[in-house]
């Protein structure tokens, strides 16, 4: 996947929102590794609610 389709994929996602996606971003590097992430890792981080 490229970055671009990573950055559209990321946005599309129900209930993350621009602020979200940008800490998501802060803490994983780039998109493609947001969207990569494991269950654990995202799930460890404390801006998430259970509905995202």
């Amino acid at each position: 996947m490229n970055r671009e389709h990573a950055w559209l994929s990321l946005a599309l996602i129900p209930h993350i929102g621009p602020v979200t996606m940008s800490r998501l971003i802060e803490v994983f590097g780039n998109p493609e590794d947001v969207l990569n992430a494991n269950r654990d890792k995202l799930e460890a981080l404390t801006f998430l609610s259970n509905a995202q």
